[in-house]
């Protein structure tokens, strides 16, 4: 027999586990993103009301690029409530002091969002549930050929 292929043989367990560890560590950073999606809360925001972009904060972007990401403040019966944007541009879009459509949620104020911010959560959730369900549909096939391949070893011992 030739020795790669012996050696493939002996190390087809091996490979199955490390390939299921890959994919459930996959499911798990999507199920965790999922899961801070949701915390947003932007499904809860249904009342409109107006926000003020108060500054623009610089952040960098994943390959190094600054962005502007806007500070935004929302008056609401004479409470105040100030939050980061969730999303940043690199040129920003609205001034310093300029007023913004918001939905906010009336049960909990500081949560309120732009047009842009709901898509920009609506559209990272969906590509979470996405993968999760693509990671997870993966990991039963792999089980099954992890199964079918200990059934395969136990077989050639017996």
């Amino acid at each position: 027999k030739e020795p790669a292929m012996e050696f493939f043989k002996k190390h087809i367990i091996l490979a199955d586990i490390v390939l299921l560890v890959l994919l459930g560590i996959m499911v798990f950073i999507n199920i965790k993103g999922l899961l801070e999606c949701k915390a947003y809360g932007v499904e809860t925001a249904t009342e409109a009301g107006n926000a003020t972009v108060t500054e623009y904060v610089t952040i960098k972007g994943m390959f190094g690029n600054e962005h502007q990401q806007p500070v935004y403040a929302m008056e609401l019966d004479e409470e105040s409530y100030t939050r980061d944007s969730l999303v940043a541009e690199k040129t920003p879009s609205v001034a310093v002091g300029e007023s913004v459509e918001v939905l906010y949620d009336t049960a909990n104020p500081a949560h309120f969002y732009t047009e842009t911010e709901i898509k920009y959560a609506d559209n990272k959730q969906e590509g979470y549930q996405t993968r999760s369900f693509l990671f997870g549909g993966i990991s039963v096939v792999m089980i099954i050929i992890f199964v079918g391949d200990i059934k395969k070893k136990v077989q050639e011992k017996v």
